[in-house]
């Protein structure tokens, strides 16, 4: 296992998202500016690396808008061209106006256009990883926030439940279209969000869910057209980003494994693997130090090298960690 800094910003930094562009290169999306998140001096900034990870760029200004924030939550590398999802929100809303959109690169990833409208109408929701599905659609999980209570924006919104809920979207034509699907909602309350999705079997897939302390799951058996009412797994995870991956038919949950649910609960930042559909997790790698807040990770597998990339962060330091199969059991 390797660990490379990617970048330790002056201000706050959250989220990077990280993937390998088509000319062998690196990426590294990052949502900072301002002193919080949300706040509308958010804006995405790129790093890149030219020699797997070793060494990489000064951070540049990808995406920013003069009067509302800009976050990018996946770079989808799995087309000829890859695109980004790309969101602007109102940070006075907490979310409630989130915007869609999609830029596109022609150049394997060196320059991004103008985001613009989905041409589908795709719009309102936080698109996140995605996966291509065994029938070679694309389905991306995504969340979108409904209004209950507190119509009118109090001064402190965080005294009302975010409506937290998921679903998915799907395309059977490259991109061209997408069609909404799901309402995920949990029954006892929670916001669910930040989903991410795995194909276990053909057209069997499972959306896993940020909860509160636990993740929840919820099934689908029509390549994610019609989905289970969400549960409660009795996996710990610390209210906060998970990723799912299916490597060579292994699925890997890389997740901060306590309870705690509290930012100093943002802890035991570690990869599972299962080689039974989920049903048990028969590796459970430490990748970060256990009493140290490592969190927010996003991954690929690179099958050419065999390794697993998973970029991290702490809000103010950007992460790489390198991890080749054989350390997690993947032949």
């Amino acid at each position: 296992m390797k660990r490379t800094l990617i970048h330790r910003f002056d201000s706050y930094a959250r989220e990077p998202v990280l993937r390998r562009m088509p000319d062998g290169s690196l990426i590294c999306l990052s949502l900072t500016g301002g002193p919080r998140e949300p706040h509308n001096e958010n804006v995405t900034m790129i790093c890149r690396s030219f020699d797997g990870g070793d060494t990489w760029t000064e951070p540049e200004v990808l995406f920013s808008h003069h009067s509302r924030a800009v976050w990018c939550t996946e770079i989808f590398a799995e087309c000829d061209p890859p695109f980004i999802a790309v969101h602007t929100y109102n940070a006075e809303s907490w979310y409630r106006e989130l915007q869609t959109f999609i830029s596109y690169s022609f150049d394997g990833g060196m320059t991004w256009q103008e985001p613009a409208s989905f041409p589908c109408g795709l719009n309102g929701v936080s698109l996140r990883q995605g996966i291509v599905l065994s029938s070679g659609e694309w389905l991306f999980p995504f969340y979108r926030q409904e209004v209950w209570k507190g119509f009118d924006w109090p001064a402190d919104i965080l005294t009302t439940t975010p409506g937290f809920v998921c679903g998915a979207a799907v395309s059977s034509d490259g991109g061209v279209a997408f069609e909404r699907y799901g309402t995920i909602r949990s029954m006892d309350g929670v916001p669910l969000w930040e989903p991410n999705c795995v194909e276990l079997e053909d057209g069997h897939v499972v959306m896993m869910m940020r909860g509160r302390r636990y993740l929840y799951v919820s099934e689908s058996y029509d390549y994610g057209r019609s989905w289970s009412e969400p549960r409660e797994t009795r996996i710990p995870n610390a209210n906060t980003k998970h990723t799912l991956l299916k490597v060579r038919g292994r699925i890997l949950l890389i997740n901060n494994f306590s309870a705690d649910a509290s930012l100093e609960g943002r802890k035991h930042l570690e990869v599972w693997v299962s080689d039974d559909l989920m049903r048990t997790w028969k590796v459970k790698l430490p990748i970060m130090p256990p009493e140290e807040k490592w969190f927010y990770p996003h991954a690929f597998a690179d099958e050419r090298e065999r390794v697993l990339f998973v970029a991290a962060e702490n809000m103010k330091e950007h992460m790489l960690i390198r991890i080749p199969f054989d350390e997690l059991g993947i032949e």
